[in-house]
């Protein structure tokens, strides 16, 4: 499933999120499952804890940071991914139920750059 959260969302809108996939996820409890995208968590400091291949969150005791790694305990998701960006921030997230997903940096670009002359775009 490929999520986007604006970055002013309400905490209420996002634990209503949060709370309707775990409903759809306790309805099956033998489905694998992947979540990838953008949660604007930008709080969150990523860190391999150890050999295991998933990510831990750094420890924030504020909405909607708790109620994320609540979600992620009770449904029993994991973080895959260490990408960061320019800034040292991770910002797209990977979550699984399956503990066996890698994520890699490309070399290569995903969108070609976009060159701005005056009012024109050109690719």
């Amino acid at each position: 499933m490929c999520v986007l959260f604006p970055p002013d969302i309400k905490s209420n809108d996002f634990l209503t999120y949060l709370d309707q996939v775990t409903s759809f996820m306790d309805l099956r409890p033998a489905d694998m499952f992947v979540f990838v995208g953008d949660f604007n968590l930008n709080e969150f400091d990523w860190y391999q804890d150890g050999s295991d291949s998933d990510l831990k969150p750094s420890v924030l005791s504020e909405d909607p940071y708790t109620d994320f790694t609540d979600f992620c305990a009770y449904n029993s998701m994991f973080q895959f991914n260490g990408v960061r960006n320019h800034n040292g921030k991770v910002l797209d997230l990977v979550l699984s139920n399956v503990n066996s997903i890698s994520v890699h940096r490309s070399d290569l670009p995903y969108v070609r750059k976009i060159v701005t002359t005056g009012d024109q775009h050109q690719m």
